[in-house]
């Protein structure tokens, strides 16, 4: 589709299902197994369902670039697969991907089996879940990527760079979980910096508990840390845990040993209490 001033609508019981973007000679020839928008506006809605198509590079199921525009207001887009980037969607260039309802699931890619995005990327409604990805189960974000409600990314969001974080434009609900993947950018650091991983964005200005308990760490890698608002309630961190050290049957001897922890600190050698008249110290346990 390329069209500058007109829209497609898919709607109500249209289905595209079952195509391939795999021709090696042409420039567009591996984008967009089931659409490729260069540029133009889609509207989906209804029970249109975009199933079982494959792009043998960019956006299995929908390609766009050249600032495009997508509304996808319901309906499912789901199966579809990509040898490269983007199972269901490859959002690219000045783009706009934006869903409000319906489903995407069950799609692969290499990279980013529900979305590549490198463009924008906004999600205040549906569901994303069950795609897969050798990175970015869910979502491979290079570009901006924005969300409120009711959210459940549980495959994966792979996080490019610290431009590309989650942005928060409403209250996530309860019930919300947002998996953060590893990458070169969410990786535990020796010196224990934070690691920003979301960030409120306008008009919503303050995050709150909601907001931090979506977020999900990820599943390796990162014993000894959590995830943490930020003192002024604007970003969502990884940071590692400052755990409490408690010494016990002192009976009064000054110590001088640490009572805090985090696991990127050096091994504690701790050193013998003051001494107390009467009572030898014969080590700690």
């Amino acid at each position: 589709f390329n069209s500058d001033s007109g829209t497609l609508l898919l709607i109500d019981q249209v289905k595209i299902i079952g195509n391939r973007a795999d021709e090696r000679a042409s420039s567009f020839g591996s984008h967009g197994g089931g659409i490729c928008v260069v540029p133009g506006n889609v509207t989906i809605s209804g029970q249109a369902e975009i199933a079982d198509n494959s792009a043998r590079l960019y956006g299995g199921g929908i390609s766009m670039s050249e600032q495009s525009r997508i509304d996808f207001l319901s309906g499912s887009i789901h199966n579809n697969r990509s040898a490269r980037y983007g199972g269901a969607v490859w959002c690219h260039d000045r783009s706009i991907f934006f869903m409000s309802g319906g489903s995407i699931m069950d799609n692969q890619a290499v990279y980013g089996g529900g979305f590549y995005n490198d463009a924008v990327l906004r999600i205040t409604g549906g569901t994303v879940s069950r795609n897969n990805a050798d990175v970015g189960g869910g979502i491979y974000n290079e570009g901006n990527f924005y969300t409120k409600g009711l959210r459940d990314i549980t495959n994966g969001v792979y996080i490019f760079d610290e431009n590309a974080v989650v942005r928060i434009e409403g209250e996530l609900a309860p019930g919300s979980k947002i998996q953060i993947e590893s990458s070169e950018y969410v990786s535990p650091n020796s010196e224990g910096r934070p690691i920003v991983i979301g960030e409120a964005s306008p008009p919503y200005m303050l995050l709150n508990e909601n907001d931090r308990a979506a977020f999900l760490k990820p599943p390796s890698g990162f014993e000894g840390w959590e995830v943490r608002l930020s003192s002024d309630l604007t970003q969502v961190l990884l940071v590692p845990i400052q755990y409490a050290i408690h010494y016990e049957n002192l009976r009064g001897a000054s110590n001088t040993n640490p009572d805090v922890y985090k696991m990127t600190e050096p091994d504690i050698v701790l050193v013998p209490p003051g001494k107390i008249t009467g009572y030898r110290f014969i080590g700690w346990f």
